[in-house]
């Protein structure tokens, strides 16, 4: 039994994040607590350090909190082993002092990592755990674990859920929620700017993909398609939009980075780093390529759709979900780069993609279900309500 569930007052939510950079998972947090009632509910925010997410909670009239918690990375090192162990004590142990002292009701963690911290102190402290599963991570035996600690699952896609379930994670618990999108008009009809700021032609073709610098989102495909079509296309770009979001993630930076300063590009790839602010890109490039072939949801796909610029994606996770094949975008099995070549392709060999959007695309994305903020939230807190069971 939840100690304060009896109290007459606003329920206490103590969302809790694995990261103090802002990515995709952290905007859609933000962009739902934006259209949170906070005449029923009150936020409390946990980052494991001081950075730009908490400047923008803090924006919002959230309290923030500082406890450690380690990423954790697969490995068969008995010290790192008993490291992770240590500070996974350390960061739940904080936890728990958090819920008690802010006198939470429901604790809401905003990823798997988050989630290792947080389904403990909850439980610990008798209070229900609800985990925003944001990725298809392989996890093993720890989904059944997390899962078996989780009052409530919620998947950002039909994909996300099914990767739980096979893991073993309960269904009986699993709600899909596809993250909501803020898209306001002066957003999707933002300057390009993106031209003049890289002095590429207006003549030229732009093929843009945004995502942070992690393996698992493919760069090296994206690059392997750039690879192909300057040879066959005199004067298409190609710009990438994103930085490194964890220090694990600085290696496959530099290996970007090396490959995309290749002669053979001739100065027609772009590495951009992450905006603040992504719509000048978006309203910038002709199509966007996303590779990646185990996306939990796509956000950029979303966000590219809006903006107007022609989409490709591989045919798995998120995108399958969020595209009509032929309709507003193109999907292409995963990893299949002479695919994505000809169907990234803004040249006439390839008619069934145009180098900017017909307005379908756009239409639809601005007016879907994950375009919609205030109903994800409203959802959102009917899953919260309904796992406090008022």
């Amino acid at each position: 039994m939840n100690p304060h569930a009896s109290r007459n007052d606003r329920i206490r939510i103590l969302w809790v994040n694995h990261a103090a950079q802002r990515g995709g998972a952290e905007q859609s947090m933000i962009e739902c607590l934006k259209h949170l009632d906070r005449r029923r509910f009150e936020p409390f925010a946990v980052l494991p350090e001081p950075g730009p997410l908490r400047d923008l909670f803090e924006a919002e009239g959230i309290p923030v909190e500082i406890a450690p918690m380690r990423r954790h990375v697969k490995t068969a090192n008995v010290l790192r082993l008993a490291a992770d162990l240590i500070a996974w004590g350390r960061g739940t142990a904080c936890l728990r002092r958090i819920i008690r002292q802010r006198g939470i009701d429901v604790v809401h963690s905003n990823s798997t990592t988050a989630h290792l911290y947080a389904s403990a102190a909850a439980r610990l402290e008798g209070v229900p755990a609800v985990w925003h599963c944001r990725d298809m991570a392989r996890l093993g035996p720890l989904a059944v674990f997390l899962g078996h600690l989780s009052d409530r699952i919620l998947a950002v896609s039909g994909a996300v859920a099914d990767s739980l379930i096979a893991q073993g994670a309960p269904s009986s618990k699993i709600e899909v929620i596809h993250n909501g999108i803020e898209i306001e008009e002066r957003n999707i009809h933002a300057a390009p700017t993106l031209r003049a700021e890289l002095n590429i032609p207006a003549e030229a073709a732009i093929v843009g993909m945004a995502a942070h610098m992690a393996t698992w989102k493919r760069h090296d495909l994206f690059l392997a398609v750039a690879a192909q079509l300057v040879r066959a296309i005199p004067d298409v770009h190609f710009a990438i939009m994103g930085g490194p979001l964890f220090r694990e993630d600085l290696p496959s930076e530099k290996r970007i980075r090396s490959l995309a300063s290749a002669n053979a590009f001739a100065g027609r790839v772009h590495l951009i780093g992450a905006r603040d602010n992504p719509w000048p890109f978006f309203r910038s490039i002709d199509v966007l390529l996303h590779p990646a072939d185990n996306e939990p949801f796509g956000r950029a796909v979303v966000e590219a759709m809006a903006a107007g610029a022609a989409v490709v994606a591989a045919r798995s996770g998120g995108p399958a979900e969020i595209i009509t094949d032929g309709v507003d975008g193109l999907l292409v099995t995963p990893g299949d780069v002479r695919a994505m070549a000809l169907a990234t392709s803004p040249s006439p060999f390839t008619s069934a993609m145009p180098r900017r959007s017909s307005g379908t695309s756009s239409t639809r994305a601005t007016s879907s279900t994950w375009t919609g903020v205030p109903p994800s939230a409203l959802t959102m807190m009917r899953a919260m309500s309904s796992t406090l069971r008022i």
